[in-house]
């Protein structure tokens, strides 16, 4: 095994936010330096690093393959301060990845901050904390999908190839409105009907700091239906947790624990009776970790952390707490499964737990 550490820039923090993510045996991370890292993921050799990018990346990277040529990695920054608060510009970034031949392994492909409406009226002032999603589309077309910070709290869906906008949704603003959580895409034909027919070209699912989580049509960025969390089932934040789509159903986390919702209509999941309100998972303080799934159809568990330091698992099928293991962190971390067991860490004093199956 190897561990690399990674330098430290004057003025700047080397606190590591986002998620690692790899593709042919390269990780790619980012720091607070500001700069985003590719190593050999077997040796933990440096191969390259982007410049830098002008602001903090607390966004995870996620790698697609646009042309056909090799990895292109995606992430966002949130301006220098590296708080979504201060409104001190942004980017969402594509960058070649190692291997692909055309462009040198971390220089930049686009650069996207064309953020606000009109186009650019929030240039040099809203960012990305968010990590984006990729999908490619039946037409061959490659595409980001990716939330922005205050003043702009808008979801953007950018052509993955070129950088250009091909839609912007815009939700609720405000004071801290950011859409910080992850998107979730249903690919077109496996979600709920719309009319006679499933939502034939997809559907993405997003939630803001605006306490609402927003289905869209993939392909236009229409609203399909929202769910208000704070008028439903909680009055307050946090509302960052990505949502996990298993079996028709969505499942994230609130401010008082996990919630679920019919992917279709987001209508609350009358299958969960044991938490405060039908739909909810017992009280927990705020989750703001993005749940994992794993188990074999019928049984399987929701892994997720919340913000008092409680690791725990729940039933799909039923919303009730399996197991609780309390630790004294605070936990941002989502967890990852593998290999029958799930891993999460912590956000206070930088431990990783294991669990086994």
């Amino acid at each position: 095994m190897w561990q690399y550490k990674i330098p430290k820039a004057a003025g700047l923090s080397k606190e590591i936010e986002p998620s690692p993510a790899v593709y042919q045996n390269v990780v790619y991370f980012a720091d607070g330096n500001p700069l985003e890292y590719a190593l050999n993921a077997t040796t933990g050799a440096l191969l390259c690093t982007s410049g830098s990018v002008g602001g903090i990346i607390s966004s995870s990277a996620i790698i697609g393959n646009p042309d056909g040529r090799g990895p292109v990695v995606y992430f966002g920054d949130a301006g220098l301060s590296g708080d979504s608060n201060v409104q001190d510009g942004g980017h969402l970034w594509a960058m070649y990845g190692v291997g692909n031949p055309d462009g040198a392994a971390c220089s930049m492909r686009w650069v996207f901050d064309d953020f606000g409406s009109p186009a650019g009226s929030q240039t040099g002032k809203a960012g990305v904390y968010s990590s984006p999603a990729y999908y490619t589309f039946t037409n061959g077309v490659p595409v980001v999908v990716v939330g922005s910070t205050d003043n702009d709290d808008s979801i953007y869906e950018i052509n993955a190839s070129t950088g250009a906008a091909i839609w912007r949704f815009q939700t609720l603003t405000g004071v801290d409105a950011d859409v910080g959580a992850p998107p979730t895409i249903a690919v077109p034909g496996t979600v709920g009907v719309k009319g006679s027919a499933a939502y034939t070209d997809g559907v993405v699912y997003d939630t803001g700091k605006d306490a609402v989580t927003y289905a869209l049509d993939l392909k236009t960025g229409a609203q399909i239906w929202s769910f208000p969390i704070r008028t439903t089932i909680h009055h307050g934040n946090p509302a960052q947790s990505g949502a996990a789509l298993v079996g028709g159903y969505l499942y994230e986390g609130y401010g008082l624990g996990m919630f679920s919702l019919n992917a279709a209509t987001g209508a609350l999941n009358p299958a969960w009776v044991s938490g405060p309100k039908v739909g909810t998972s017992p009280a927990l303080t705020g989750v703001v970790s993005s749940p994992a799934v794993s188990g074999p159809a019928g049984n399987q568990v929701i892994f997720a952390g919340d913000i008092s330091g409680d690791i725990v698992a729940i039933s799909l099928a039923t919303g009730k707490i399996l197991f609780t293991d309390a630790t004294s962190e605070l936990i941002f971390s989502s967890a990852a499964v593998s290999t029958g067991q799930f891993f999460i860490a912590g956000g206070g004093n930088g431990d990783l737990y294991a669990f086994g199956s």
